[in-house]
């Protein structure tokens, strides 16, 4: 080719436009009794996964990681997690199902509430950047911290907690930090 771009031929495989520089890794395994390579990467972390029939709530299938020969760890059973923005989603939800679209604007932008014991919540997005006046898709998308709490605050906390009781997800009210699970 011209140099710019490297056509990797490993066989039956072909890899185009793909960029290499002096001392780059480039794993590949061999396949079919050294039939063949192909290209290999492991990955820089690993997670896991759980498939669910939403219907009944049974588990079709589950993933602790990426490989047990690499680590014997697993992320489901074993990980401890924090909620984190896994309650962004019902947020959202709530949101839709108040009779907000997805298209309907949030203001992402930052934001300070006065606490009942009198101090003051101020959340950031994690970039420290906001975006302004945005549609629900998109701070849904970009889980921008101030757009949901915005969002929770015109939707109201009770409406919140109602849903998230509704799904068995929580025994009591939350308050708004709870929405970016803090």
């Amino acid at each position: 080719d011209n140099g710019n771009n490297s056509v990797i031929d490993l066989s039956k495989h072909f890899y185009r436009n793909v960029k290499f520089k002096i001392n780059d890794i480039v794993l590949c395994r061999a396949m079919n009794n050294n039939e063949y390579y192909e290209l290999y990467q492991q990955p820089e972390f690993t997670g896991g996964i759980i498939v669910m029939d939403a219907s009944n709530g049974d588990i079709l299938g589950m993933s602790g990681g990426y490989s047990f020969d690499i680590s014997i760890f697993n992320c489901i059973t074993q990980g401890i997690r924090q909620p984190g923005s896994i309650i962004k989603p019902f947020v959202y939800a709530c949101a839709i199902e108040s009779g907000m679209n997805e298209h309907d604007k949030i203001l992402d932008s930052i934001v300070k509430i006065k606490l009942s014991n009198g101090t003051i919540y101020t959340p950031h997005n994690f970039s420290n950047k906001y975006l302004g006046e945005i549609e629900l898709r998109e701070g849904l998308i970009y889980s921008t911290n101030a757009a949901t709490v915005n969002l929770a605050r015109t939707i109201g906390m009770n409406k919140i907690s109602t849903l998230l009781e509704k799904l068995n997800l929580i025994k009591r009210h939350i308050s708004i930090s709870a929405v970016l699970g803090e």
